[in-house]
C-alpha cells in the first residue's frame, strides 16, 4: 500500500512538473506575441508619424504658395486702384480748367467737347471692370483656402504627439550641440593649461619690450655724448670770440699808434729837413712793417675764427637734427612699448574671461548630463 501511495505521489508530481511547464511555454508564446504587437504598433506609429510629418509640410507649402498668390493679386489691385485715382484727379483738373475757361456745361457737354476725356472714362469703366473681376477671383481663392484649412484641421493628440517629437527633435539637437561644445572647450582649456604659445608670445613680448629698453638706453648715451660735444664745441667758441676781440682792440691800439708816430714824424720833418727825416724813415718803416704783420695775422685769426664760427653751426645743425631723430625714435619706442603693455593687458583680460566662460560651460554641461541622467534613470 505504501508503495502505491509512493507511486500516487510520483504520478501527481509529474503531472504538476509537466503542467508548469506548459504553462511556462504558454507565458512565453504569449509574451512574443504581445513583443511583436509591441513592434508593429511602433512601426505604424513611425508611418503615421512620417505621414503627418509629410502632410504638414505639403500643408505648410500650399498655404505659402496660396499666401503669396493672393499678395500678388492684391498687390494688383492695389496698382489698378491708384492707376485710377491718378486718371481721376487728372480728368478732375482738366474738368475744372475747361470749367474756368468755358461757361457751365454737363458732363455730357464735356464729353462731347474733349474727346480725350470720353476715352478715359471708358478706360476707367474698363479698369473698373477688370478689379471687380480680381475681386472676385481674390473671393473665390480665399473660399478655397478655407475649405483646405478646415479639411486640414487635426485633432488635440495629434498637435501634442507633433509638439513632442518636434520638442525631442530640438533636444537631441540640443544634447548633440552642448557636447560638441564641451568638447571644443575642454581642447582650449587643456591649452590654456597647459605649456602653450601664449606663454612663448609673453616671453616674445618681454624680450621686444627689453630690446626697446636698450635701444632707449644707447640713444639717450649718444644724445649725452651730443651734449658734450656741443657744449666742448661752444668753450671753443667762446674762446674764439674772446680771441678775436683781444685781437679786435690790439688793431684798434695799433692803428692808433700808428697814426700818433705818423702826425709826429710829419712834424718833426717839415721843422727839421735835412738829416733828420733821414734819421725818422726807418722808424715809419719799421713801424709800418710792424703794422701790417699784426693785421695779416689779426685777419688770419679772424678768418680762423670765422671758420670756427662756421662748424660750430654745421655741428649745431647737425647736433639739432639728430637731437630731433633721437627724440622721435624716443617718442615711437615709447608708444610701442604703451601699445604692447596694452596688448598684454588685453590678452590676460581676455584669457581671463575665456578662462570663466570655460568654467561656466563645464558646470552648464555636468548639469546638463546630470538631467540626462536622472531622466534615464527614471
Amino acid at each position: 500500500m505504501g508503495g502505491s501511495i509512493i507511486n500516487e505521489t510520483l504520478k501527481t508530481n509529474s503531472r504538476y512538473s509537466s503542467d508548469s511547464r506548459s504553462g511556462f511555454s504558454s507565458i512565453n508564446h504569449q509574451q512574443s506575441l504581445n513583443q511583436q504587437k509591441v513592434d508593429q504598433v511602433d512601426k505604424e506609429m513611425k508611418q503615421i508619424e512620417e505621414e503627418m510629418y509629410q502632410h504638414q509640410q505639403t500643408a505648410k507649402k500650399q498655404e505659402e504658395i496660396k499666401e503669396e498668390v493672393i499678395k500678388k493679386y492684391q498687390e494688383g489691385n492695389n496698382l489698378l486702384q491708384n492707376i485710377i485715382q491718378q486718371l481721376e484727379e487728372q480728368i478732375k483738373s482738366k474738368l475744372e480748367k475747361q470749367r474756368k475757361v468755358n461757361t457751365v456745361m454737363t458732363h455730357r457737354d464735356v464729353g462731347q467737347v474733349h474727346p480725350s476725356v470720353q476715352e478715359r472714362n471708358s478706360h476707367l469703366q474698363k479698369l473698373q471692370i477688370k478689379i471687380n473681376g480680381q475681386k472676385q477671383h481674390i473671393t473665390s481663392l480665399k473660399q478655397k483656402i478655407e475649405s483646405v484649412v478646415q479639411s486640414g484641421v487635426k485633432t488635440e493628440m495629434d498637435n501634442k504627439l507633433s509638439d513632442l517629437l518636434r520638442e525631442i527633435k530640438q533636444l537631441k539637437s540640443q544634447k548633440k550641440t552642448l557636447s560638441d561644445v564641451n568638447v571644443i572647450q575642454l581642447n582650449a582649456y587643456s591649452q590654456l593649461t597647459g605649456d602653450t604659445d601664449y606663454a612663448g608670445q609673453i616671453k616674445k613680448i618681454n624680450q621686444q619690450i627689453q630690446q626697446f629698453k636698450d635701444q632707449c638706453k644707447v640713444l639717450q648715451d649718444q644724445r649725452q655724448q651730443e651734449d658734450n660735444n656741443f657744449r666742448s664745441q661752444f668753450e671753443r667758441l667762446s674762446m674764439a670770440e674772446e680771441q678775436r676781440f683781444k685781437l679786435r682792440e690790439q688793431i684798434i691800439q695799433v692803428k692808433n699808434t700808428f697814426r700818433q708816430s705818423i702826425d709826429i714824424n710829419s712834424g718833426g720833418l717839415q721843422s727839421q729837413r735835412g738829416t733828420s727825416s733821414d734819421i725818422q724813415l726807418p722808424k715809419l718803416l719799421r713801424v709800418n712793417s710792424q703794422t701790417r704783420r699784426i693785421n695779416k695775422a689779426a685777419d688770419q685769426e679772424l678768418r680762423g675764427a670765422a671758420a670756427l664760427q662756421n662748424g660750430i653751426l654745421s655741428i649745431q645743425k647737425k647736433y639739432r637734427f639728430q637731437k630731433k631723430k633721437i627724440e622721435q625714435d624716443l617718442e615711437n619706442i615709447a608708444r610701442e612699448m604703451e601699445c604692447m603693455e596694452i596688448e598684454i593687458a588685453k590678452k590676460n583680460d581676455e584669457n581671463i574671461d575665456l578662462q570663466e566662460q570655460i568654467k561656466d560651460q563645464t558646470k552648464k554641461q555636468q548639469q546638463f548630463q546630470q538631467q540626462q541622467d536622472n531622466q534615464q534613470i527614471q
